[in-house]
């Protein structure tokens, strides 16, 4: 019970986000500098990290999205995480070579 109270205020933040997306967005066009869009941000900001530290990355991700900020593919990471990489073989192609002679 507790626990699905605690979840309450996550969900208003993503209706606000969501209410955003249906009635003001559409009047305003596209104009977000990176993808996902930031309202698309701020709603898997706080299904990932809750309403507090999503809140927290979705108001930074505003701040930053102007003809001064940057552009391109930013997914929402709390400071100082890096993403996760799937694929081995991506793993393996960024992993520097080692200096050690291979053993037979």
């Amino acid at each position: 019970m507790l626990k699905n109270l605690l979840h309450i205020p996550r969900l208003i933040l993503i209706g606000l986000v969501r209410l955003y997306q249906l009635i003001i967005s559409p009047h305003l066009g596209s104009s977000c500098r990176f993808t996902p869009t930031c309202s698309q941000y701020a709603i898997q900001a706080l299904q990932q990290y809750g309403a507090m530290k999503g809140f927290i990355l979705a108001a930074h991700r505003i701040v930053r999205c102007n003809p001064w900020g940057g552009h391109g593919h930013d997914p929402p990471l709390w400071y100082g995480e890096t993403p996760a990489i799937a694929d081995e073989e991506e793993r393996e192609e960024l992993t520097p070579p080692s200096n050690e002679p291979e053993s037979r």
